[in-house]
């Protein structure tokens, strides 16, 4: 659900539009602490999301997570968040290695190597130093 109320162990908006934020969770505790049992609910997700979410054509929402009544919807942010980590997840890190990357909101990676703290000021559009 988008919004589970644990304090009354209830649901409160019962719908899920398969958000990025469990699976980038996962997949930033996995980075961390090196414990499999993330990599576990990530594949988890993924499969119960192909079961409930996937249709003939593509990936939809659900209406209700207590029905699984699909919904004729999908943000796009599913396309440019949510599946980009369960690439992630599912990459060697010989071919990414996430140390070497920060991640905006968006999930857009960014080398580290390629800051240049210089350029800090003008990229954020405020003076920093006197």
């Amino acid at each position: 659900p988008t919004r589970f109320l644990y304090e009354a162990d209830s649901i409160e908006y019962a719908n899920s539009e398969l958000n990025p934020e469990i699976i980038e969770s996962a997949y930033y505790l996995h980075q961390i602490t090196g414990l499999d049992q993330y990599i576990t609910m990530i594949n988890e997700y993924w499969k119960d999301m192909n079961v409930c979410c996937s249709n003939d054509v593509a990936f939809h929402a659900v209406e209700d997570v207590r029905t699984m009544e699909p919904k004729d919807y999908l943000a796009t942010y599913f396309y440019a968040e949510t599946l980009k980590y369960f690439y992630l997840a599912a990459t060697d890190p010989s071919e990414f290695n996430f140390t070497d990357y920060v991640f905006n909101t968006e999930a857009h990676p960014f080398k580290r190597s390629n800051f240049d703290p210089s350029k800090l000021e003008e990229y954020l559009g405020i003076q920093i130093s006197d």
